[in-house]
């Protein structure tokens, strides 16, 4: 048996309507729950509008700090590419992963050639453990190693000061290295080097003493071989207690040094010449000049001075003054007694001195002549200046009331 189930079909009209009829009944719905939720519904849409206008500031306060950050890239490739100080920037594998114009030039081939290369590369052989030990100090500390070492630009070699930091970047740590051609400022040190050797070998051959001291005079900063030959004490002994320069100092003399000392800081040098005693009890004549050092600004830091033996000089000189007044005094005694009247004049022709013998000539023939004694010796003073000034050595007259012929 055979059951049939059939089912009778809608008109499509039918359709349409239902359709209809439920889209209308939805809006009914909706406009009552607008009636019904309406203050709630204005508050969400405000809120809704609020965010949007929040949304679009901080939309164009995001683009201002992009274009900012864009300019300040720039800015920072424009200085680390134009800066004239080399700069690397290196992995912790010592790779070279970016590099500067002037980089590039000091090491040679271009910035972009030195990407991708160890930079240990670009060290002297030599002097590649100078590099890593400071590198292991860094990466150990993570404080900033500064350095010299010798790189080299294809066969050439020259001296630099390098400068390395740590900082990280994306993640990674990475080193910031900053290079310096100090090759001028080597060859100034190993000149000044050379000339310093030869002035203190100079210094060891010298017999006097040379000196430095600290501002105070409480510490030897250095003092040459002669000291010891020079004062009988060692260089050693002195530098322990600088004290004993002054205790040296004979006592008569003491105060000639101290008060050369004062000039020494109220005029920036001094000179000044004294006796000091040696432990054996000999004494030596000095001459002792001494100056103060100023640094690049002009600030006294030290002072320093040459010390000489002049003891050969003032023994010399003390002779020559004694033989001087044995002279003079033979010299006095023969003006004294000579028989024959001696007038002395100055080099500008004014009477110094006249003798005994002199005096009695005048006080003998002043009266014989009509003449008062200082009258006649005014006459006598008179012609021989005038013969000396001639260069005259012809006999003088007086002419009185009896002329007196040979008087001279």
């Amino acid at each position: 048996m055979t059951i049939g189930l059939f089912m009778k079909k809608e008109p499509a009209d039918n359709n349409s309507n239902i359709r209809n009829l439920a889209e209308k009944k939805l809006r009914s719905r909706k406009a009552k729950a607008d009636k019904n939720n309406l203050p709630e519904l204005k508050k969400v849409l405000h809120e809704l509008e609020v965010h949007q206008i929040e949304l679009e500031m901080q939309i164009g306060e995001l683009r201002t700090i992009q274009i900012a950050l864009a300019e300040a890239r720039q800015k920072y490739f424009d200085l680390y590419n134009l800066a004239p100080v080399s700069y690397l920037t290196i992995s912790e594998k010592k790779v070279i992963t970016e590099a500067n114009l002037a980089a590039g030039k000091l090491l040679g081939g271009g910035k972009n050639q030195l990407k991708n290369k160890l930079i240990t590369d670009f060290i002297v052989k030599e002097d590649q453990n100078i590099f890593l030990l400071q590198m292991k100090y860094l990466l150990e500390t993570h404080k900033k190693q500064q350095f010299d070492l010798r790189m080299k630009k294809n066969k050439e070699i020259f001296w630099a000061n390098m400068k390395c930091d740590i900082m990280r970047g994306q993640g990674d740590l990475v080193i910031n290295v900053t290079i310096n051609d100090i090759s001028g400022r080597k060859k100034a040190e190993a000149a000044l080097k050379e000339s310093n050797n030869r002035f203190n070998s100079l210094i060891k051959e010298l017999n006097d003493v040379v000196w430095t001291a600290t501002l105070d005079g409480s510490h030897i900063l250095d003092v040459s071989n002669a000291f010891e030959k020079f004062c009988g004490i060692s260089a050693e002994k002195f530098k322990a207690n600088p004290k004993l320069w002054i205790e040296m100092v004979h006592p008569d003399d003491r105060q000639i040094a101290e008060e050369s000392d004062r000039e020494l800081f109220e005029n920036g040098r001094a000179t000044a010449e004294y006796r000091i005693v040696r432990p054996d009890g000999s004494i030596v004549w000095i001459l002792d000049r001494k100056s103060l050092i100023y640094d690049e600004n002009g600030k006294a830091v030290q002072m320093g001075g040459v010390a000489k033996d002049i003891t050969e000089r003032k023994l010399a000189e003390e002779e020559l003054h004694r033989k001087e007044e044995h002279h003079k005094d033979v010299i006095e005694n023969i003006f004294k007694f000579i028989p024959e009247g001696v007038l002395v004049f100055t080099e500008s022709l004014n009477l110094l001195k006249q003798n005994k013998a002199f005096d009695d000539i005048v006080h003998k023939y002043a009266p014989l002549l009509g003449y008062t004694e200082e009258e006649l010796a005014e006459q006598i003073t008179e012609q021989l200046r005038s013969k000396i000034v001639s260069g005259d050595a012809a006999e003088i007259r007086i002419m009185g009331k009896k002329p007196i012929q040979g008087m001279r």
